[in-house]
């Protein structure tokens, strides 16, 4: 690798918790001469994370097109400099790697990903550049703490009633901390050591009932005038998810999302955003897609 390829990477910023890394070119990068300061930059992350007592998580994903960037790229976490002729990197610094995903929903001053920080990412690399790993989903880190749980349960105890009571108050507590739920009666079956399908999905509540309501009111407007700042929030969410994930809006539909996003709660849309993005871990697209039509065909808003 050529001394001047690693030259042009400079630090931006580094804390205790993640490192910005820059790199410029004037001329479009070739792709062996991008492939060395990929490799220089995830170098120089590895040891400043090292030094305080961390790992370095670089993540993949999808970018949200939002800016300039074309939308469903897949990407490492990176933002594209407004003069398209500088790199920014972030990785994170972290001892695990749920940490590193709570530290990859931060927003950075300075610094805009082309990644949708409310989308968990698909893969993340770790100290280097050829150590690429797969994030599983929720679900999966789901059913892998419930059998080891179980599994605990095989072990002889000097009070196995005792132990039965921790189980069941540790489902029954993850049902209220968790957007994936199981019945009491399948915590009782879990707590007895029993088989249980935690992709039943029969004790989780239906985060759109009180949207649904709102959108019903909607229903004999035929003109696009404001609401509340919360209601203009939640619709301009559905509406844009549904247009990138699910299918097409009207003209009705494309002039409301326009039009209410200078008056709308940008933590209620947010919210609403990671709302649509766990619901998709946990329903599947397709479900997710059949619900938002639902609730917003009435309107005349998609097709």
């Amino acid at each position: 690798m050529s001394g001047n390829a690693y030259a042009k990477v400079k630090t931006v910023e580094k804390n205790e918790n993640f490192i910005i890394l820059k790199y410029s070119s004037f001329l479009k990068l070739k792709q062996k001469k991008l492939t060395k300061l990929l490799y220089k930059t995830m170098m120089v992350a590895n040891d400043h994370c090292n030094s305080v007592g961390k790992s370095a998580y670089w993540f993949l994903g999808y970018t949200h097109g939002d800016d300039n960037q074309t939308k469903g790229i897949y990407m490492l976490d990176g933002d594209l400099g407004k003069n398209s002729k500088s790199y920014y990197h972030r990785i994170i610094c972290s001892k695990d790697l749920q940490g590193a995903l709570r530290l990859f929903k931060n927003r950075v001053a300075n610094y805009n990903s082309d990644l949708a920080l409310n989308i968990r990412p698909r893969e993340y690399l770790i100290n280097a550049l050829e150590n690429r790993k797969k994030i599983p989903s929720l679900k999966e880190e789901k059913k892998k703490k419930i059998m080891d749980k179980q599994q605990s349960v095989v072990k002889k105890t000097d009070n196995p009633a005792e132990e039965r009571n921790k189980l069941l108050i540790s489902c029954l507590k993850d049902n209220r901390e968790t957007s994936k739920k199981l019945r009491n009666t399948e915590c009782e079956a879990y707590a007895d050591g029993k088989e249980v399908d935690i992709g039943d999905d029969s004790g989780n509540p239906n985060e759109f009932s009180e949207m649904r309501k709102k959108n019903e009111n909607l229903k004999k407007k035929t003109n696009t005038t404001f609401g509340g700042p919360r209601e203009n929030a939640e619709r301009v969410a559905a509406l844009s998810f549904y247009r990138i994930e699910c299918g097409h809006l009207t003209s009705k539909g494309k002039t409301m999302l326009s039009s209410q996003k200078s008056n709308m709660d940008q933590s209620v849309y947010r919210a609403t955003q990671r709302n649509l993005s766990d619901l998709v871990i946990v329903e599947g697209i397709d479900k997710t897609c059949n619900m938002l039509f639902g609730v917003l065909k009435p309107q005349s808003l998609v097709q």
